[in-house]
């Protein structure tokens, strides 16, 4: 796989970070690509993060990050909490930026884009990958996906069939940017109350962190239970 950089660095060791509404040439460029008329939210729903990350090559990159507003300020935290353990990320790229001038027919066709460009990126109005029929939960802002294509996805259909780094399924292959249960990114995800895709019952799903949001609920944090601590037939008691 080529590597590709962002091509905008800092010398700056300072993590730099900043929320905004999403500019209006950025709005448009959204529009039949990230986000259509039938999506869960409106675009003003949205805030555009710019936040500095280390890149593959140890070097301080910046990066461009859409999500839900509400979500956008401890996004922010969870970034620079992120820099600060110099977790590496190889991009961070809003997807129809990253595409350029290539058009696609379909929402999966950009999504598989990003995913074997290792594109790290939060909003994506489209259909969940694993549960056909029902909005993801990029589709409200609500998901990050991390280093996808070193952090592949097991289950769904079209998408994880066609990863370049399905390889990577398997978890004894190591290489930088991964992530596994209990680590520094995830333990940093889960303080804010974000789940990660690895322990879905339908498929592992790698790259994935989305913050739990319930009718009456906000998840503000979770807690870890590695598997000597877990509870034996813990269904039983729901």
């Amino acid at each position: 796989m080529a590597i590709l950089f962002n091509l905008v660095s800092y010398a700056a060791t300072e993590f730099q970070g900043k929320i905004t509404s999403i500019p209006p040439n950025l709005q448009q460029l959204m529009v039949q690509r990230t986000w259509r008329a039938n999506c869960p939210i409106p675009i003003k729903d949205l805030s555009y993060l710019q936040i500095s990350y280390f890149g593959f090559d140890n070097r301080v990159h910046q990066g461009e990050i859409i999500v839900h507003q509400k979500v956008a300020a401890e996004v922010m935290d969870i970034f620079k909490q992120l820099f600060k353990i110099h977790f590496p990320i190889q991009q961070v790229e809003i997807p129809e930026k990253l595409a350029h001038s290539q058009k696609f027919t379909k929402p999966f066709d950009l999504l598989l884009y990003a995913v074997n460009a290792n594109d790290t990126y939060g909003f994506f109005c489209r259909e969940d990958t694993q549960t056909p029929g029902r909005f993801s939960a990029h589709s409200w802002g609500l998901a990050i996906d991390i280093n996808p294509f070193y952090n592949p996805m097991a289950g769904g259909e079209e998408v994880a069939k066609m990863q370049k780094g399905r390889l990577y399924l398997n978890r004894n292959l190591k290489h930088i940017g991964m992530i596994s249960a209990g680590d520094p990114v995830f333990n940093i995800f889960t303080e804010y109350g974000w789940q990660w895709g690895g322990f879905f019952e339908k498929g592992a799903d790698y790259m994935h962190f989305e913050k739990l949001v319930k009718p009456h609920y906000v998840v503000e944090k979770l807690k870890y239970v590695p598997d000597s601590e877990q509870i034996s037939n813990l269904y039983l008691l729901k």
